[in-house]
């Protein structure tokens, strides 16, 4: 009949019409004026230097709820069983005060910065704090005292140059063999890896965030977001995050780091909402949600939040990406508060000492008047076969090579039965990059986000071999091939002749690195950025 037909019809207009405003909501990006609605934001002024010209771009910068309605006293719940027996302060006053040598008052800002995984995750956090600290000589009255908050292993490498370490609760973080092993691994995959380590952390960054002297402003790293943020709504304080790459911030412009990049933009873009779900899905699955919420609405006292709740606070969180515009500019699909500083890496000055030693080291340095090609995977573990394979490779085309490598595998590579002529090849522990790879001719790496800044910022061509499936690694080999300074070569086709040519070709893109380079060597430090405007948002 017509009035079925009518209902029929209606009932496909009105589905349509919902599915239309749930595209509209996921492919819709937040803006300045969503911002004035409910999180009354401040404008901060991030300094924009090239070619020694400086300008000022104002930034929107929300502030979250919890911020807007502070309450003069609230205390933090204690973790149970854990932290009962701890002398603790628990106020959350940490703002504190001094004089100067010539008697005025000197407020002290307490800044938390919460990270844990590799080496790559550690030491941008260094940066900052560095930069952080050197602030005191441009501003008078105010100071921004940093401390990171980071797993046992790294506490002497921090405190090496001279920022405050405070234990995150857990010595190390164990690489998953599981998660090197497939090229099919998704970042929900990670997720239970995340679960194992959650008591632990959480107690860790708990303690260290309202132990005495406690905080004022929280920067987490994206994989301790979830703490970060619990905590500063606890302290009812600002909590930002740091990306070193781009990860989980939606945008036409790229997929996430695991995806095919597609010409279409909105499959980018809706990609970053399926990949959350995922997330989401192996979550519950493996008891994260539970352990979040427990944390969360039982330890903290907060209370639960919905997920309407929940992506409003995520979208309205402000981002620091610690990366360069020039190798991946801003997309226009992201707000104002997803701010790009450039790469937050380690100043000259506190490099001064490493840099010393290498040129000490007379055999060293004439082996680098070779300019060899230098191999490196960082941080990453279970990488046995991909280095052997490279060094065959290299060693085939009759180049010199500096590989730098942990102890214990660079003494398994010297029990290998592999011929190798002692004076073109060389291993190394530990060596300032920005200092050794204006020396090399190329650089065969993971992709990590600090290893590809240095060899871009050198001027030296890379190939990348992403170890990691599921990380950025995978992203920044993509760009080094999109911006012609080197080439992308996945590790399933990674075999021994295609390492080879890939070197051989990489070289051929000398003179494209140089002049990516010198644009990146014009930009302001990164670091600097973040801490300046951490700063004139304290103070603005």
């Amino acid at each position: 009949s017509s009035f079925t037909m009518l209902l029929v019809w209606g009932i496909v207009v009105a589905t349509l019409g919902c599915l239309l405003l749930l595209l509209r909501t996921l492919v819709s990006s937040p803006t300045d004026a969503d911002a004035k609605k409910n999180h009354r934001p401040k404008y901060v002024a991030l300094q924009k230097e090239n070619n020694n010209n400086i300008k000022k771009e104002f930034v929107c910068i929300p502030q979250h709820k919890w911020i807007l309605e502070k309450s003069l006293s609230e205390n933090l719940i204690n973790y149970k069983n854990n932290t009962e027996n701890d002398d603790t302060d628990e106020s959350t006053e940490a703002e504190t005060e001094s004089s100067s040598s010539d008697g005025e008052s000197i407020k002290h800002i307490r800044v938390a910065l919460l990270t844990y995984g590799t080496r790559g995750d550690i030491q941008p956090m260094i940066s900052l704090a560095l930069a952080m600290k050197n602030l005191k000589g441009e501003v008078q009255n105010n100071r921004l005292d940093p401390f990171i908050c980071a797993p046992d292993v790294y506490k002497f490498f921090i405190e090496g140059y001279g920022v405050d370490f405070v234990s995150a609760g857990i010595s190390n973080v164990e690489q998953n063999e599981k998660l090197f092993r497939s090229d099919k691994v998704a970042f929900a995959d990670v997720v239970d890896e995340i679960q194992k380590l959650y008591k632990d952390l959480s107690v860790g960054f708990l303690n260290a965030c309202s132990a005495k002297g406690g905080c004022d402003f929280i920067i987490t790293q994206v994989f301790s977001k979830l703490f970060g943020m619990h905590i500063a709504e606890k302290l009812k304080i600002p909590c930002w995050v740091a990306h070193f790459g781009p990860s989980d911030t939606p945008t036409f412009d790229f997929p996430p780091p695991e995806y095919q990049a597609s010409k279409y933009g909105l499959l980018n873009k809706l990609s970053y909402h399926w990949r959350g779900l995922q997330i989401v899905l192996a979550a519950k699955k493996c008891g994260l949600i539970d352990s979040d919420e427990y944390f969360r609405e039982t330890v903290l006292g907060l209370p639960k939040l919905s997920l309407e709740e929940t992506v409003e606070k995520e979208k309205f969180t402000p981002c620091l990406h610690a990366y360069s515009p020039i190798l991946q500019p801003k997309p226009s699909d992201w707000s104002s508060w997803q701010i790009m500083t450039g790469p937050w890496r380690l100043p000259c000055s506190s490099l001064q000492s490493e840099i010393e030693n290498v040129k000490e080291n007379k055999s060293l340095m004439n082996f680098l008047a070779k300019q060899p090609i230098f191999v490196t995977f960082g941080s990453m573990e279970h990488v046995n076969d991909i280095l052997l394979k490279t060094l065959d490779a290299v060693s085939k085309i009759n180049l010199p090579m500096l590989i730098c490598a942990k102890p214990e595998l660079t003494a398994e590579l010297d029990k290998t039965k592999l011929d190798f002529d002692d004076s073109q090849i060389q291993f190394t522990y530990s060596i300032p990059f920005d200092f050794v790879f204006q020396k090399c001719r190329c650089v065969v790496h993971h992709g990590g986000a600090g290893t590809t800044a240095s060899a871009a910022y050198a001027g030296i061509p890379s190939v990348v071999i992403p170890i990691l499936q599921w990380s950025d690694q995978q992203y920044w080999a993509r760009i080094v091939s999109d911006r012609n300074i080197g080439i992308h070569l996945p590790l399933a086709e990674a075999s021994v002749k295609a390492i080879g040519a890939a070197v051989t070709s990489a070289m051929d893109l000398a003179e494209s690195s140089k002049l990516v380079a010198e644009n990146l060597n014009r930009q302001a430090d990164g670091a600097y950025q973040a801490a300046r405007l951490v700063f004139d948002y304290l103070y603005a």
